[in-house]
């Protein structure tokens, strides 16, 4: 007896999406063998384990969280940011399927198979990354999206405070969230939680300020002014953003061997897909007004390309790429053109 996709429930997508995320996650730990690839460490998290930090400092939540799952000097396999990670992401899963916009189980399984077997998400789940909340923050965006309960509204204040304490660049994709359901939801409720949440990041940001300057001083990026060099500087963090390591921005690229080169080959494909998708977002944000509240999400991403930038940094926005792939843009504008006839 067969299933048909018509047929599949969250219960089936998520037995995919956990069959995919496993072999995803096999893969990179057998690639860790025969390498000196390490996915199961972080660098920058031993300022974390060495600092003393309190909630009046940016990044205290994912400090905090740092102090509490890592052990033996970083080098301690982690259990618990993965699957942190699959919950949050089973959670969307649930939330797409019950609250769809437009788009049937075909749609829901190309996004569900995109966002198991995504490599570079992948490697972040072990990393003890933000990555672990995309999951939570997208779901919980939709929610408010199509939630018009007045309580909900305040609800989004504790939630979004909550992962601004975490890390203040969710603080930031939160406010422009909440700026997107005030303009163009009209959704004024919402000005409570963007006046709340834009203090605390914009507190949480000053705060950082001195610690972004002193990375950027690491990395020779402080060139920083309307003139050639900066357009330059600009252009480069933009495509790196799109798929190049932070190794890449400190050491350049070689491709003297074998290995190099099919690493070199699959970020050109991450490039091209990456790419693809920003294209496919924008072109369906025209129509879909939650992809376009989405799209004011992007002010971290904005800042790192004014300073420093790779592909890290689109890490928290490839969940909410990957929408665009769901609604085929054939088929959309094939409808679009029928209406207006």
């Amino acid at each position: 007896m067969t299933l048909s996709l018509e047929k599949f429930n969250f219960l089936h997508f998520a037995g995919v999406f956990l069959v995919l995320k496993g072999i995803g996650f096999l893969v990179l730990y057998f690639t860790s063998i025969y390498t000196d690839f390490n996915p199961f460490f972080y660098s920058d998290n031993g300022q974390f384990l060495i600092g003393s930090y309190t909630i009046f400092d940016s990044n205290y939540g994912y400090s905090s969280y740092v102090k509490a799952v890592l052990f033996d000097n970083l080098h301690q396999f982690v259990v618990i940011s993965p699957v942190v990670s699959v919950v949050g992401y089973l959670i969307l899963i649930w939330t797409i399927l019950n609250f769809k916009i437009g788009f049937n189980n075909k749609n829901v399984l190309i996004y569900v198979g995109l966002l198991a077997l995504h490599p570079y998400l992948t490697i972040h789940d072990f990393k003890t990354q933000p990555n672990i909340l995309l999951g939570y923050f997208l779901a919980f965006v939709i929610l408010m999206y199509y939630k018009r309960h007045f309580i909900f509204a305040f609800l989004s204040i504790f939630v979004a405070l909550l992962f601004t304490i975490w890390r203040p660049s969710f603080g930031l994709m939160f406010f422009g969230v909440f700026i997107g359901l005030v303009f163009f939801e009209k959704r004024y409720v919402y000005l409570i939680p963007l006046l709340i949440v834009g203090f605390a990041t914009g507190f949480y940001s000053i705060e950082y300020s001195a610690r972004l300057n002193a990375a950027m001083q690491a990395y020779d990026n402080v060139n920083m002014g309307l003139n050639f060099d900066y357009a330059l500087q600009i252009a480069r963090n933009v495509l790196f953003s799109l798929f190049a390591r932070e190794k890449y921005l400190t050491v350049g690229f070689s491709v003297s061997n074998l290995r190099e080169l099919v690493v070199f080959i699959s970020l050109v494909l991450l490039l091209t897909f990456h790419i693809l998708s920003i294209y496919r977002f924008l072109w369906l944000s025209r129509n879909q007004k939650l992809y376009l509240v989405l799209l004011l999400s992007v002010g971290p991403l904005v800042v790192s390309w004014l300073s420093i930038s790779h592909m890290r940094y689109l890490v928290p926005y490839i969940p909410i790429l990957i929408l665009g792939w769901i609604y085929p843009v054939k088929v959309r504008r094939a409808i679009l053109w029928s209406r207006s006839r």
